[in-house]
């Protein structure tokens, strides 16, 4: 019994020291790399820059001490452009940190070859070269927080068409690449993660970068590429406004759906002046829909439509509802009124009136009218006559 009594707090200091040693190994596995000013940037580079064919760079270009960047004509750069001054010096400075910072945190070692493994959050080294051939799964294990940390002794190498796939969480803003020389991405390869190569990069025909391409000392060499920095996910804001004379109107109920990415649906119902905030969204297109079925033909809706949202960002949406009253219409006092005419029946009682030239039968009665009795009075005449010569 003594003995139990003397085990149990030895057994409970025990606990207590493995709680404070865990987490903060855990720590040293769990924390992002620190980017600073170099994080804005998708291609940095150290002597120059060369581009072939219409790459599109989701960021900044920076480039320091050199100052050649051929081909920039036929990019697509959507953020600034910094060519041997002091914001890309500073970059450099930045991302030399960052790349110390990856070296020197301590990992397991791995087989060179990635392709067809899935990992987990840790610090993955080897001595020598990284390949990827086929697939290499990322997994965050529900985890948006979760780092990975690739060592690369000397050179990273992606095979033609290989893939890197993020599940459960995992984003690309904290997966990096410490590469001791040099990295070459492959023909129509998909690559995630932040390469912080120690000399240069070169991406082949048609890699797609979802992350960033900075080399220290050497070049970036571009070929007909996409590279889209990632800040892990974003945020969508949408607004619902009412306007028009609803002051006695007893307002319908407004049911606002946002769809996107992975399957993302979600249907809200808003009041007027209503905001809501859809947060930790993936990067991709979101379709912003009002539904029509409360909306009587009064209403008009205003604002919907694709908000295209990268890592990082937060965007806003707003739906305008616009009330107008339905007015009846009268007659412009200025504006004849058309009537259609309505022919007229004569009166069977009464002689038809001739029509203008048209010969008159009115004569021609008035005539024999006179002739009767003119005749008549001979007839009387005469027979008065006869009388007295026979007497």
């Amino acid at each position: 019994m003594r003995r139990l009594k003397r085990t149990i707090p030895l057994t409970l200091a025990l606990l207590l020291l493995s709680f404070m040693i865990v987490p903060a190994v855990s720590l040293a596995y769990d924390s992002s790399i620190d980017l600073r000013t170099a994080d804005s940037f998708a291609v940095l580079a150290g002597s120059e820059e060369t581009n072939t064919g219409t790459s599109i760079i989701n960021g900044d270009v920076g480039l320091h001490p050199g100052t050649s960047f051929t081909g920039q004509d036929t990019a697509t750069i959507s953020g600034e452009v910094h060519i041997g001054d002091a914001v890309a010096l500073q970059a450099k400075n930045d991302l030399e940190t960052a790349y110390n910072d990856a070296a020197d945190r301590s990992g397991d070692t791995v087989d060179s070859e990635l392709g067809g493994k899935t990992l987990t959050s840790g610090v993955y080294s080897t001595d020598s070269s990284f390949q990827i051939t086929g697939t290499l799964v990322l997994d965050g294990e529900n985890n948006p927080d979760s780092v990975f940390i690739f060592q690369a002794g000397s050179t990273l190498t992606t095979a033609n068409d290989s893939k890197i796939e993020l599940i459960n969480g995992a984003t690309c803003d904290n997966v990096f690449w410490q590469v001791g020389s040099s990295a070459t991405l492959g023909t129509n390869s998909t690559f995630a993660g932040n390469i912080l190569a120690s000399e240069s990069i070169t991406a082949t025909t048609d890699a797609e970068i979802q992350g960033r391409l900075l080399a220290m000392t050497g070049a970036v060499t571009l070929d007909n590429n996409t590279i889209t920095p990632c800040f892990g996910t974003g945020s969508l804001t949408v607004t619902k406004i009412v306007r028009g004379d609803t002051n006695d109107l007893t307002l319908p109920t407004f049911e606002i759906t946002v769809e996107g990415p992975e399957g993302f649906t979600e249907t809200r119902t808003f009041s007027d002046n209503e905001s809501h905030i859809w947060d930790d969204l993936v990067p991709g297109e979101y379709n912003v829909t009002e539904s029509r079925t409360n909306l009587s033909d009064e209403w008009t809706v205003e604002g919907e439509g694709v908000v295209q949202l990268l890592a990082g960002e937060q965007q806003t949406a707003t739906i305008t509802n616009v009330y107008t009253v339905a007015s009846e219409t009268t007659p412009d006092e200025t504006t004849p009124v058309e009537t259609t005419p309505v022919e007229s029946t004569p009166d069977e009682t009464m002689e038809a009136i001739p029509k203008t030239g048209q010969a008159s039968n009115y004569s021609m009665t008035l005539f024999l009218v006179i002739a009767s009795a003119m005749l008549a009075g001979i007839g009387v005449f005469l027979g008065f006559r006869n009388k007295k010569l026979y007497q």
